[in-house]
């Protein structure tokens, strides 16, 4: 009861404030109360240094939402040992996602600058995100993508996409397509900021002889750099998103943060085995914003967020019977089986050509005319959901369309060592996005399922002696361990 007391009082005095603290006569903040924080226990104390306001740059004063990228978690860890979700130790973790969140969905220009403005104008101005490098541009040396449109293809998190390359241990276990209420495939991206693509080049990780090397001469393990408040520094930052189809006059794309994007799918992943490129508007279902963190020890934040019309709340895999339009649930399929993924001869999934505005990619895997039947198997933390309350009702009261993506986890590492392959639970131990890791939220140690620490626990690079520092992007190099030259270049 104490506990909840404790987190009660912490979310109230946020929503009044923004910053816990007494107001002063210039509508700043005094002396603030998470300075000596409310949320502390003989483990943890959260908001050592403040920044628990709606930005992080402004310690302790009330504002508003800002596009400053918070550079470390405000959290110290008192001793070893936690092995249990406690709100008083997450919410510094949950308030970091959100400012981070909201910093990196700012309007920016070309070169992914944020603009002085808020974040609600401008809503098809690029995104601070949408500048950081896709793995052609860093692997390939691809030329970067200077239209208005993104490039999207191929319908699963593992396969050929847009570009050449066997990216299939980038999302290890799930090999299976997600198909949404209108029959289309789900789309993928993941994109590298500047720091993090930058380490990889400069030690050569951009090949499989370069991996090799590296593990050879330098390191048997890579350590991407840090988000630290002393250097100034973001550290390095992956994005994953998830993406579905449009449909105009079925889906409602205010809900959605769109973009125009090209769906290429070259013809041999097409049933007809005529190549397809057509022009979509796509909606964001899923983003893991995934940073690495000095106070940490260098280790990772995954900060999850869905769109809120995913899926419902399905515990003990029982699932509400009102008729809600969700993206991937139909309460119509009384027959479909919850979480189960479709199958295709030799696993070779391929596109079915557009029928009409509704396209319908993924038509021939449907299950009797139904999409993917996806519920969330473990509930959101409470804590987690009375945060992403603060922040949907800030992002709603700034007319944003942010307000409709929810937090569903932060999870981090506390005793366990990252540098070490294999199991790794992090805090929480459940945390599975619907529309990332549909087919994957039973927690399983052997496959990594349920959990993004788990499952990233066994990254390695496409040199697989090369233990990946839980990124599964250095498996992006095809293996080319006969043609290695002896430079180091």
């Amino acid at each position: 009861m104490k506990k909840i007391l404790i987190v009660a009082f912490f979310a109230g005095i946020i929503v009044l404030l923004g910053c816990p603290g007494k107001k002063g006569t210039d509508g700043a903040t005094g002396d603030c109360d998470c300075r000596n924080s409310k949320d502390t226990t003989s483990l943890c104390t959260s908001f050592i240094d403040g920044r628990c306001g709606w930005c992080a740059e402004a310690i302790c004063v009330k504002g508003e939402l800002c596009s400053y990228m918070p550079r470390d978690v405000d959290f110290f860890q008192k001793q070893a040992g936690y092995s249990t979700f406690q709100p008083a130790c997450q919410n510094a973790f949950d308030w970091f996602s959100w400012q981070s969140f909201v910093a990196i969905n700012w309007p920016a220009d070309a070169s992914g600058n944020p603009l002085k403005i808020p974040i609600n104008e401008q809503p098809n101005a690029p995104r601070v995100w949408e500048s950081y490098f896709t793995l052609p541009e860093v692997f390939d040396g691809a030329a970067r993508n200077g239209t208005e449109y993104m490039l999207l293809g191929q319908n699963t998190k593992a396969g050929p996409h847009q570009f050449d390359g066997n990216i299939d241990d980038l999302e290890p276990g799930s090999d299976k397509p997600l198909i949404d209420r209108n029959l289309n495939f789900t789309l993928y991206e993941i994109r590298l900021n500047q720091t993090h693509a930058d380490y990889i080049k400069k030690h050569g990780l951009t090949t499989w002889c370069g991996q090799k090397r590296f593990y050879d001469s330098v390191s048997t393990h890579v350590q991407f750099p840090s988000g630290s408040y002393k250097t100034d520094s973001v550290g390095a930052i992956e994005i994953k998103t998830a993406w579905r189809v449009l449909v105009p006059g079925v889906d409602n794309p205010s809900r959605f943060f769109t973009r125009k994007a090209i769906v290429v799918v070259p013809a041999q992943n097409v049933v007809t085995k005529v190549p397809i490129r057509d022009t979509v508007t796509v909606g964001l279902v899923g983003m893991h914003l995934v940073r690495n963190v000095s106070n940490k020890g260098g280790d990772w934040i995954w900060s999850s967020f869905e769109q809120i019309d995913n899926s419902p709340e399905c515990p003990n895999g029982k699932c509400p019977t009102e008729a809600t339009v969700f993206s991937f649930y139909n309460p119509g399929c009384t027959g479909c089986k919850l979480n189960t993924a479709p199958s295709a001869p030799g696993n070779n999934f391929l596109w079915s050509v557009a029928q009409g505005t509704s396209r319908q990619y993924g038509r021939q895997y449907a299950n009797g005319g139904y999409g993917s039947q996806i519920g969330r198997i473990n509930p959101v933390e409470k804590s987690t959901d009375s945060i992403s309350t603060l922040w949907r009702n800030k992002l709603q009261q700034a007319g944003s369309v942010w307000q409709y993506y929810r937090l569903i986890g932060s999870q981090w590492l506390n005793a366990e060592d990252s540098r070490g392959l294999g199991n790794i639970y992090g805090i929480p131990v459940a945390q599975a996005n619907t529309s990332m890791e549909s087919y994957l939220q039973i927690v399983n140690t052997k496959t990594g399922g349920g959990s993004c620490m788990n499952c990233h626990g066994f990254a390695t690079g496409s040199f697989d002696k090369l233990n990946a520092n839980l990124s599964f992007t250095l498996g992006y190099p095809p293996v080319d361990s006969n043609n290695c030259k002896t430079s180091s270049k």
